[in-house]
């Protein structure tokens, strides 16, 4: 198409266009006018929100943040929508005389008609003038039209397509909304300060209010409780103070309640839970108080979990070092140190290892170790008591009920020694010879081992033992010896005994053995002494006679008594029953005089003193039967006593009358050999006695014939030629 007159042009370009691009200008104020009147409510219906919500609920930081995000997620969609979108919407000429010719239906579409055709009247570049025009349409027409159409425009208006009441509402009530927020601010300052930098700054700002309630120990509306405990909430009250508080928890399997909450004093509340066993939420109403949500986490306490000692005993006693699982009761040798590896079921912040006293002993490290939470304790001295681990973990809860350690610390004792004179008594003769049974022992080996004897107030003298081993912790001897060696006379006093040393260092140990004491006698006191002896049993045995007659007496009265056939009443198998024990205890004290005889003749072995005559009469005619009474006669009646309480019988009751008399023939026996002894040591004591008086006289005679010599030759000196031992008439 060609182009249009200058005329034309010019009557397009004043009535036309120039209308239509105030149009578009007055069309986006409008539409900014409706934006911002949308944002404005946006943002006073969303901070309203914001408002209400954080100032009743008191949103926590987190929640507060999340509100934001969301808040300014959707001011960003209305600004772009309402704002940005139609701001940069484009609006053609085309669609804006669209408007116009559907406000103005008088045009007939002529406004879009003559922007069609001016816009193909104005090439847009050279190659599109240079094209042949394919439409038949006559350029005087097209003037025509545009010159019709550009005289319609200049008598209608072209912002009759808006509403104009619209926009001033829209603008009225931005306004207003903007002064609604202005007076906001403006009225309560400080609520709006609070609300602005507590959801804008995320500042931990509190709400003004009457009342505040904050409970106690709790960091950033949380704390760590031991598990197990009786969860008790303390709360300050600052400001006025309610009526009413109440604590509303949940724990985290789901379980919910409510707590009146007990106002301590003036400005304390108090509310008991119960006993904590999970993690606890919970929240306090109180006046126009409700406070954020604060959360109590249940946690262990710390507590070992495993324990493991190192004991390394003394060097000296050639110990290998100890490792003990799971142990609490330590027995150490003195010198022994001891450490205690203990495993934590937590990291901790503060380990100690006390007395009981509370004083911290031993050097004490802690550590992590593939995981595990260690606590390493060294005593290297360490002292009898009770000590305990006091364990503060990273939260500040201490350890309850700490495991005790007892540690004893003994002394390395002494080595145990015994020492046994073997067959020899209270006295022996010059000439005795018997053997020591020497045993010691130490828990950790043997230093030395020696063994003395004393001849009254002389020296020591060392009894030669076999060499100690080096590893030895037990040493056994038996050593014949003869106290000749050390000269004993009659009336000396022979005292024995023995001693053994450890290897302790510090000491060493040394432990005795009691002191025994023999007297040295002539042969002729020593056989005395014997002879004194013998006659002691002699009248035991004639004691043990006695008791044996009662029995048979009783057994005798108790014939009357029993059924002649039949068991035994009750009374009668009582009576039965003391006289078995009797019979019983009489065998016993049968078999220690056969002991004691055994001795005698043991201890005159020993000193030498025994003779064919004593071995045979001792052994054959008094230890061998009064072995068979103890181990054959009074054994079988006792078991005939037994069957009277089955059968009371005729037969029985002779059975078991004459198993008493035969243990009765047999005491009198060996009390007839007894006596048969003792007659025949009277008069050998007798005989004895009679050469004893005849030497005391003739040693008179001698001593009286010396002094008549001295008076008759009036000598002061005896005469040199005198012997007392020369043959007297």
């Amino acid at each position: 198409m060609s182009a249009l007159p200058p005329d034309v042009q010019h009557a397009i370009q004043r009535q036309i266009r120039a209308p239509l691009g105030n149009l578009r200008r007055r069309t986006r104020w409008y539409l900014v006018v409706a934006g911002v009147l949308r944002l404005l409510a946006a943002l006073l219906g969303a901070g309203l929100i914001q408002l209400v919500l954080d100032r009743w609920l008191r949103l926590s930081l987190d929640q507060r943040l999340v509100l934001n995000i969301a808040i300014t997620v959707g001011w960003l969609i209305v600004i772009h929508r309402y704002l940005v979108a139609p701001l940069f919407r484009p609006l053609s000429d085309a669609t804006l005389a669209g408007w116009v010719d559907r406000r103005h239906p008088q045009l007939a579409d002529a406004l879009s008609t003559a922007v069609e055709f001016s816009e193909q009247s104005r090439p847009t570049d050279a190659s599109e003038v240079a094209q042949p025009q394919d439409d038949q349409t006559s350029p005087e027409l097209v003037a025509d039209v545009l010159r019709g159409a550009a005289d319609a425009a200049g008598r209608v208006r072209f912002d009759a397509v808006l509403n104009h009441r619209r926009a001033q509402r829209n603008g009225m009530l931005s306004g207003a909304l903007l002064l609604t927020i202005v007076a906001a601010f403006l009225i309560d300052a400080g609520m709006m300060n609070v609300w602005f930098q507590r959801n804008w700054l995320l500042a931990d700002l509190a709400w003004p209010q009457r009342t505040y309630i904050v409970p106690e120990h709790f960091d950033n509306f949380r704390r760590r409780m031991p598990r197990g405990e009786e969860l008790e909430v303390f709360a300050k009250i600052v400001g006025e103070v309610p009526q009413t508080a109440t604590l509303r928890w949940r724990t985290a399997s789901g379980r919910k309640g409510r707590e009146p909450m007990t106002r301590l004093g003036g400005q304390t509340l108090f509310a008991s839970i119960g006993v904590l066993s999970e993690d606890v939420t919970f929240e306090i109403t109180g006046g126009d108080e409700n406070t954020p949500e604060y959360t109590v986490i249940a946690v262990e306490r710390p507590r070992l979990v495993r324990t493991r000692a190192i004991v390394v005993p003394p060097t000296y006693t050639r110990q290998d070092t100890l490792e003990l699982e799971q142990q609490t009761v330590f027995d150490l040798l003195q010198g022994a140190s001891l450490t205690i590896e203990a495993e934590v079921n937590k990291p901790l912040q503060r380990a100690r290892f006390v007395a009981a006293e509370g004083q911290s002993v031993g050097t004490l490290s802690t550590r992590q170790e593939e995981g595990r939470s260690l606590v390493t304790v060294a005593l290297p001295t360490p002292e009898s008591g009770v000590y305990r681990f006091e364990l503060l973990d990273r939260d500040t809860i201490e350890n309850r009920d700490p495991v005790p350690f007892t540690i004893k610390v003994s002394a390395d004792q002494p080595p145990d020694v015994q020492m046994e004179v073997m067959d020899v008594g209270e006295l022996i003769t010059p000439k005795a010879e018997f053997d020591i049974a020497l045993r010691a022992e130490d828990a950790y080996g043997l230093g030395r081992v020696s063994l003395s004897a004393q001849r009254n107030e002389d020296p020591l003298f060392a009894i030669p033992l076999p060499e100690l081993s080096s590893q030895g912790r037990t040493f056994a001897a038996r050593q014949l010896w003869a106290p000749r060696v050390v000269r004993v006379t009659p009336g000396d006093r022979l005292r024995l005994s023995a001693a053994a040393a450890d290897r302790d260092p510090a000491g060493p140990n040394v432990g005795q053995t009691p002191v025994i004491e023999i007297g040295v006698v002539s042969i002729e006191d020593f056989q005395a002494a014997m002879a004194e002896r013998e006659l002691e049993l002699r009248r035991e045995f004639e004691r043990l006679m006695s008791a044996q007659r009662r029995i048979q007496d009783g057994l005798v009265r108790l014939f009357e008594a029993l059924p002649n056939s039949g068991p035994a009443g009750p009374r009668e198998s009582q009576r039965l029953t003391g006289l078995i024990r009797q019979q019983a205890a009489h065998t016993g004290r049968c078999a220690a005089i056969a002991q004691r005889f055994e001795r005698i003749l043991a201890e005159m072995r020993s000193s030498r003193v025994a003779r064919v005559a004593d071995e045979r009469r001792i052994l054959d005619r008094i230890v061998a039967p009064l072995r068979e009474l103890a181990t054959e006669a009074m054994p079988d009646a006792g078991e005939v006593l037994g069957q009277l309480r089955q059968d009371g019988s005729t037969p029985s009751k002779d059975a078991a009358l004459a198993a008493q008399n035969e243990v009765l023939r047999q005491m009198r026996v060996v009390l007839g050999n007894m006596l048969e002894w003792e007659g025949y040591r009277e008069a050998v004591l007798l005989l004895q006695q009679l050469i004893s008086d005849q030497d005391a006289l003739r040693t008179e005679t001698l001593q009286a014939l010396e002094t008549e010599l001295e008076a008759i030759l009036g000598e002061d000196e005896p005469l040199e030629d005198f012997d007392e031992d020369a043959p007297k008439p």
